[in-house]
């Protein structure tokens, strides 16, 4: 049988999400199809999967590799083989880079195109996207919003965080956020 051939059978069989069973087919057709596809399963080696992971960063090496464990792991429960190339293969060590974030200096002369008036408001309160679609006109008083507001959207992040950041906008003086946060929703 085909590696192509295991894959569809084994991804149209396995009882998972919508969402891993696309992350699963994305990693498959990016990474495994040119080179394994039309491969026999048993005609992998381990030497071909090393081939591959070695040239993905570790994030997308590791993924792949739980892939292809998977892959062999049903065909081995299938009896199609008796023992997985990827078995024995352990992904490099994933390493977290803790992120910079930008000042409110950096992000003042940031060329930050169309989008800079909504960039800078979520920067201003350290929200993300959704949380920022979320806000409602209740959420802003005496045409600021306040720092426990927020904290109850944001309840997931260190409140220190959020402190550091409204600081920052205190002390360059930005007063115009009820205006902001309502030029913002209308682009």
């Amino acid at each position: 049988m085909e590696f192509s051939q295991l894959t569809r059978e084994v991804l149209r069989d396995l009882p998972i999400r919508k969402k891993t069973l696309h992350t699963y087919r994305s990693i498959y057709r990016c990474h495994l199809e040119l080179l394994l596809g039309s491969l026999q399963i048993e005609d992998v080696s381990r030497a071909d999967i090393q081939g591959i992971l070695k040239l993905l960063p570790p994030q997308t090496a590791a993924m792949t590799l739980a892939v292809l464990k998977t892959i062999y792991r049903e065909a081995i429960a299938r009896e199609l083989i008796e023992h997985s190339p990827a078995a024995s293969i352990r992904s490099a060590q994933i390493q977290v880079v803790p992120r910079k974030f930008m000042t409110i200096d950096e992000l003042e002369v940031s060329d930050l195109g169309k989008y800079r008036v909504q960039i800078m408001f979520l920067a201003f309160h350290g929200l993300r996207w959704g949380e920022a679609v979320a806000l409602t006109e209740a959420d802003i008083h005496e045409e600021r919003v306040h720092v426990t507001t927020a904290q109850q959207l944001l309840g997931h992040s260190d409140p220190r965080v959020t402190l550091g950041v409204y600081t920052q906008f205190r002390d360059n003086e930005i007063e115009d956020d009820a205006e902001l946060m309502k030029h913002s929703r209308n682009k």
